[in-house]
């Protein structure tokens, strides 16, 4: 699977900080690349069950929390996947033109995801942590299985 978006997350206390991040899925875990701002470009943090490790050239970096649950910037998009594959469906309705499905992938977080009516393409999210949303994602790119395969080797 893949996923580009543009992410813009809150820390505790602060304003909303903008990001550009890829996320790749496989069947051995994830991949989230900073594709901006150009200073980070090209950071990539491995997501692996029970792990997250930045890797750039050897250099591991702190992204920095984003609530008391050890969430971060860079762990937010594979929260959001996981959340539309194994989140409980809390409620559904329409917005804006859009489906909007409201989610609790576990006790900590709720999610909301809003689909374009044809295809249920996933076009924004927001997660939320201890009662409010510290991550909102404008999602572009959306492939799954073999048309994300096909995007990789291109």
């Amino acid at each position: 699977d893949g996923i580009q978006a543009l992410v813009r997350s809150r820390g505790l206390g602060e304003r909303y900080k903008r990001q550009t991040l890829s996320y790749t899925e496989d069947d051995s875990g994830g991949a989230v690349t900073v594709l901006a701002p150009e200073l980070i470009a090209g950071v990539t943090a491995r997501v692996e069950p029970g792990s997250t490790v930045l890797q750039y050239d050897g250099v591991v970096l702190d992204t920095g929390s984003l609530d008391s649950l050890g969430l971060s910037p860079m762990s937010s998009l594979p929260v959001l996947v996981q959340a539309m594959k194994s989140g409980h469906l809390d409620s559904y309705g329409e917005e804006d033109g859009l489906y909007v499905c409201r989610l609790e992938p576990n006790d900590e977080y709720r999610v909301a995801v809003w689909f374009e009516p044809d295809g249920m393409v996933p076009q924004r999210a927001e997660l939320e942590s201890g009662g409010r949303v510290t991550v909102i994602a404008e999602i572009s790119g959306w492939t799954e299985g073999t048309a994300a395969a096909e995007t990789e080797t291109e």
